[in-house]
């Protein structure tokens, strides 16, 4: 602590010229006799001090370097320190108002895209109204088009039953028409059988009557002869009566069929 000087900058004022003046006897800072010892002069002050109150130097001209006493350098470096605190205020407020700038134009380019993006998401909000009204359209339509292919499906099943049914109804039909072919069949058969027994009969009845022609009276014979005989047995090529040819006129039809 007794290294510090005791005596403030507005203290501290240049000494006069005269050289014997009591102030110069003493250290102007720790005011001390200066007796034997070497005093320097402060060259800002003019002040003299001892030498442990005068171990800096500074430059007071280009190339040269002076004493300076203890009170002058403390001030000399507020006033240096003062200066880079200005510099570095002045830096710092550049830096502000450059800051600020920048702000202020990230400020209006974001407010910029605020509205494009406040724009777009009403753009999207009224595709998506439009989308969701499409939808619904949509859905309303694919119900329809649901009710129509259940309707539809429903008719086609309709029509499946009643083919089903034709189906059955034509199998039924095809049976009975099989079975009606096959008795068709078998009278036809039976009447080839019938047509050939009657030709055989009717071949014996003509050999009968050609030897009764020539054995016995046609009287004696006519009355042993079935109706169908009859109508075979003729005299000289006619016929024995006229009921006799109607008989045989519908014979001979049936013959022929």
């Amino acid at each position: 602590m007794s290294n510090q000087p005791d005596i403030t900058l507005q203290q501290c004022e240049p000494s006069p010229t005269n050289a014997d003046s009591k102030k110069d006897r003493k250290c102007f800072v720790c005011n001390k006799k200066f007796g034997l010892g070497k005093k320097y002069q402060c060259f800002m002050c003019q002040n003299y001090v001892c030498i442990r109150h005068s171990m800096k130097r500074r430059n007071e001209e280009k190339n040269s370097k002076s004493y300076i006493c203890d009170v002058c350098d403390i001030e000399q470096m507020r006033e240096e320190i003062k200066a880079e605190i200005l510099q570095e205020l002045n830096k710092l407020n550049e830096n502000i108002k450059l800051a600020k700038d920048s702000y202020e134009k990230t400020e209006a380019s974001r407010v910029k895209e605020a509205t494009k993006v406040s724009k777009l998401e009403e753009e999207v909000l009224a595709i998506e109204k439009k989308q969701k009204a499409k939808e619904e359209e949509i859905l309303l339509q694919l119900n329809e088009e649901l009710n129509k292919g259940e309707k539809a499906r429903e008719s086609v099943d309709a029509i499946k039953k009643e083919l089903e049914e034709l189906y059955m109804s034509e199998q039924k039909i095809n049976e009975k028409c099989s079975i009606n072919e096959v008795k068709n069949e078998e009278t036809k058969s039976d009447i080839l059988k019938i047509k050939e027994k009657k030709n055989e009969l009717l071949a014996q009845v003509e050999h009968l009557s050609g030897n009764l022609k020539g054995s016995l009276p046609l009287d004696q014979v006519l009355p042993h002869l079935c109706e169908s005989c009859k109508k075979r047995v003729s005299v000289d090529g006619k016929s024995l009566t006229k009921d006799s040819e109607k008989k045989h006129d519908d014979s001979s039809l049936l013959s022929n069929d």
